[in-house]
């Protein structure tokens, strides 16, 4: 009875388990997964076939020690043998039918209790496909079975179209329905092709001897399905082939973000796309996701300075990956967030990140806060919930300056959207890298914005080239006629700054035309706020 409430008690441990590494799963928490599956169901697994091992043994020894009474007693009573030899033959014979029938009936119940919670251990509960663990070892099986037998063996992988608007305007038990649709839908039978659900609303198939023609065609036949079995949902499909698991999964992935850059309900192979397309390495697709997972990042601020006044206006905030992580940067930490679909989650931990440190604003300092593209498209209510976030942070959005770049704004009507209700919340409004790209203008003109920073590519050539000097001169004209204040970023030298100084003082005889200025002359990035505004000190001169 004690074996038995052990393995009862193992069990309910193990389910817990599993149920929490679903969980982590559903969040899109790998690391979290990936822990809870190393750390407590491997254990409680080999604790488990430990504990049906002892019961087996101990059952064992018991039916050896009665044999044994029974034999013994067999052989001081030679009289009653001789009298009762064929009864006693029976009785053994009986008491070993009894022991092999109840030993074998442990064994079945042992075997159908592993294989149970082996089911539960490799099972996503809400679509019955293969959750992400049974992905990871039948995709070893299956790359290596495919280079032994030199077949070929192509990956799908599959997002559902907006599915957070679709538990936003629905519910979740909506999303539930339609995650279980798209299970049952990836998960219809066609050949020797498996389905998993890797966690959240991403789905992987795996399509053994199956080469990229032949994967598209069984998937265009699932997506034709797709109209009708997902109550109007969509899936995005990223198509791959061949033997190495993390190229195979890499480019998978590249074929994924294309076809969601696409549009809704796009499917893409990689073969369309590896002209032009850069794989990123496992381990840079592991430190962005470990940096996700960990918030593994570090803020620094840099003065921006008032150059009339000669006092500092403004600290921007600038996020910092932690340098263990092994990424070159922000940029290359964003560039590979965004080809994973994780850069507004990215850009959502920095600006958390920020607002902590708040309460560390010089008095009076603005501050500017970098928000990527992606986030003013996929946030339709980000005005009123940043405000919440930045008052919850001691400050009012007043003080607080939204720094667009003009750099990759693919929907300008919806950020013009957004800019303008973040304006409304009391948010003041920054375009940034301006002249870094051909959209600066438009966006000057159609976006409401208080600040205007002029890139520094554009500001260091004005000195010496006529073509950036003439943009520079509309990007001051524009300012002037609207009343932006101008910032010229970049500034690392002194003949630097008199340029943009002088630029000023020749524009208009009552006010300057760059009235801002940032760069390591004027000040670096620091990670303690107050020496963010020790910068050049002849700025009054």
């Amino acid at each position: 009875m004690t074996a038995v409430n052990n393995l009862r008690k193992l069990h309910a441990k193990m389910r817990t388990a599993f149920t929490n590494m679903a969980n982590a799963l559903d969040a899109g928490n790998r690391l979290r997964a990936d822990t809870i599956d190393i750390s407590l169901i491997d254990p409680q697994r080999e604790a488990f076939t430990s504990e049906v091992a002892r019961a087996v043994a101990h059952n064992q020894a018991d039916m050896d020690h009665t044999l044994a009474d029974l034999t013994a007693a067999a052989g001081t009573s030679r009289w009653a043998i001789l009298i009762g030899e064929p009864l006693g033959l029976i009785l053994v014979a009986g008491c070993g039918l009894v022991f092999r029938f109840y030993r074998r009936r442990l064994d079945a119940a042992t075997r159908v209790e592993m294989d149970h919670l082996l089911r539960d251990a490799m099972t996503d509960a809400l679509t019955g496909l293969g959750n992400h663990r049974d992905f990871q070892e039948t995709f070893a099986l299956e790359l290596s079975a495919a280079r032994a037998e030199g077949a070929p063996l192509s990956l799908a992988l599959v997002d559902l179209d907006e599915f957070k608007s679709i538990n936003d305007r629905h519910g979740h038990k909506h999303g539930d329905r339609v995650l279980a649709a798209v299970g049952a839908l990836l998960g219809s039978s066609y050949g020797e092709d498996q389905a998993f659900r890797l966690g959240g609303d991403e789905f992987a198939l795996l399509l053994p001897g199956t080469t990229v023609a032949q994967a598209v065609a069984a998937m265009e036949r699932r997506q034709s399905d797709s109209t009708w079995r997902l109550f109007g949902a969509t899936l995005s499909i990223g198509i791959a082939a061949g033997v190495d698991a993390e190229e195979l999964r890499e480019e998978a992935d590249a074929a994924l973000y294309e076809a969601k850059r696409r549009g809704r309900n796009q499917m893409v192979t990689f073969q369309e796309i590896q002209a032009t397309t850069a794989i990123m390495s496992s381990s840079k697709i592991r430190a962005v996701r470990r940096l996700l997972a960990e918030d593994a990042l570090s803020i620094a601020f840099q003065p921006i300075w008032d150059l009339e006044r000669s006092t500092v206006l403004a600290v921007e905030a600038l996020a910092r990956p932690d340098p263990r992580l092994g990424l070159e940067g922000p940029a290359e930490a964003f560039a590979i967030a965004e080809k994973l679909g994780r850069a507004y989650e990215l850009d959502a931990l920095c600006h958390r990140a920020i607002l902590a440190r708040a309460p560390e604003l010089p008095t009076g300092a603005l501050l500017f806060i970098n928000v990527i593209p992606q986030s003013l498209e996929q946030d339709a209510d980000m005005a009123s919930n940043f405000a919440r976030a930045v008052e919850a942070a001691g400050l009012r959005p007043e003080r607080v300056v939204i720094e667009i770049t003009e750099r990759a704004v693919s929907r300008l009507d919806m950020v013009v959207r957004a800019a303008t209700a973040l304006r409304a919340a009391g948010f003041r409004i920054a375009l940034d890298d301006v002249g870094s790209g051909n959209a600066g203008l438009e966006m000057l003109r159609r976006l409401p914005v208080d600040f205007v920073k002029v890139d520094q590519s554009v500001v260091s050539g004005a000195a010496t080239e006529t073509a950036a000097r003439s943009v520079l001169a509309a990007i001051i004209a524009f300012a002037r006629e609207a009343g932006v204040f101008v910032i010229a970023e970049g500034i690392e030298t002194e003949e630097m700054l008199a340029f943009v100084r002088n630029v000023g003082i020749a524009a208009t005889p009552t006010r300057g035309a760059i009235q801002g200025g940032q760069g390591f002359l004027l000040g670096r990035p620091s990670v303690v706020l107050g020496d963010a505004h020790t910068g050049l000190l002849a700025l009054s001169a």
